[in-house]
């Protein structure tokens, strides 16, 4: 087991009542972890998996409100810094104006805002001699004073400013001073986030890491904090075998355990996965599949439900690739489109629509619909029904719709 999933196995057994917040970057990761234990037979009663963002809201939050504050929304944020920096004075140099055609440049200007101020950076001390270009610091500065003028007059607070507002208010904080704390190893957290949890109550317990040798460990990873932070490193018996991914060259043969193949694309590779888990044998909650992007995640869950293999995935289901969320937007561009009889015939044959009327199938009234003529609006439902229905004319005379 990972050392560090091994020490907060040991914490829920040697401290069964007392609080125990494991402080991960994202809910993912948490559930990751506690999934991963609850299938290695470890209880975790009491452990908490949280975000530092989790932390700084209740503790900011009734402040930010009582002063009339709100938050603001991350999802303009792009069109938001796009509006600004087009809005500066022509008085400050040019440097990103001259590529705002860019389709990228709105959210690397977002991008670069938002990880200055996570940092703590203002606009008033920014360095200039931290820029190449001095049009590109003087640019930049203004627009981060911009921003910062934007959210001091329309009363909103950013994710940075949430931050600030925390650690104001530490009193008030979830984490009391007889919890425990720790946090999933090796990630680098931002200057915020780090004072944040620097400055949070509870007993601070360093997590354990696989060392690698002729790696430097970082600094924050070596300071103790508490007499908890005894506790020594569990042993790393993958510790050589990872160093060697520096340095291939100097390995000894392979004992088998990380085999490596090519395959001719992202869907052919997934299948070879899968191939080597059948012949495997392993139990499928036995098997973990690391995706580095969200769209192979997707690609993985649909092969295993056309193998009708049981999974999950850790960042959950999207809505559009479930039945229910697919039958629902087949059903507002059926409506949208005017109620085409053949948009409808299209979302029963789908499959994703079931129906419940006197035994008829959506197969079934998809067959009767086309049988039935109707062609566009709404109108002409009524009209292919009152045809469907009508009797055949007597013979020599024709029938017709009035």
């Amino acid at each position: 087991m990972n050392p560090f999933l091994t020490q907060l196995a040991e914490l829920c057994r040697t401290e069964r009542t007392r609080a125990k917040w494991v402080i991960v970057p994202t809910h993912t990761l948490g559930h990751t972890l506690g999934e991963r234990l609850a299938l290695d037979g470890s209880g975790w009663v009491n452990l908490r998996f949280t975000t530092p963002l989790d932390l700084a809201l209740p503790m900011a939050a009734p402040f930010l409100v009582e002063r009339g504050i709100d938050p603001a929304p991350d999802g303009i944020g792009p069109a938001l810094i796009m509006r600004l920096l087009l809005e500066l004075p022509s008085t400050v140099p040019m440097y990103f104006r001259k590529l705002a055609e860019q389709p990228e440049m709105a959210e690397a200007l977002w991008t670069t805002i938002a990880e200055l101020r996570m940092a703590g950076i203002t606009a008033v001390p920014l360095p200039c001699d931290a820029f190449v270009n001095a049009s590109k610091h003087a640019e930049i500065q203004a627009l981060l004073a911009s921003y910062e003028e934007h959210l001091a007059t329309r009363r909103l607070a950013d994710r940075a400013e949430v931050y600030r507002e925390a650690l104001l208010h530490l009193d008030i904080c979830p984490i009391l001073a007889t919890d425990l704390r720790i946090e999933l190893p090796t990630i680098i957290w931002t200057p915020l986030e780090r004072r944040l949890l620097d400055a949070l109550p509870g007993a601070r317990i360093v997590p354990r890491a696989l060392e690698l040798p002729g790696l430097d460990v970082p600094r924050r990873m070596t300071s103790l904090a508490s007499p908890m932070d005894t506790i020594p490193p569990a042993p790393a018996s993958n510790a050589e075998r990872l160093a060697l991914l520096m340095s291939p060259a100097g390995a000894p043969p392979s004992d088998d355990t990380l085999t490596t193949f090519c395959a001719g694309g992202r869907e052919a590779e997934v299948e070879e996965v899968f191939r080597r888990i059948a012949k495997a044998g392993n139990a499928l909650d036995q098997v973990e599949i690391v995706c580095p992007m969200p769209e192979q995640a997707a690609l993985v869950w649909e092969k295993a439900r056309r193998h009708e293999w049981p999974v999950t995935i850790g960042p959950g289901i999207p809505v559009t690739l479930t039945r229910p969320g697919r039958a629902l937007l087949a059903l507002r561009e059926w409506v949208a489109g005017g109620l085409a009889a053949s948009r409808l015939r299209r979302m029963l044959q789908s499959g994703d629509v079931r129906l419940e009327l006197d035994g008829l199938t959506a197969g079934q009234a998809a067959r009767l619909l086309a049988r039935a003529q109707a062609t566009w609006g709404r109108q002409t439902y009524g009209l292919a029904r009152r045809a469907h229905r009508r009797p055949p004319a007597p013979s020599g005379r024709s029938g017709a719709i009035r």
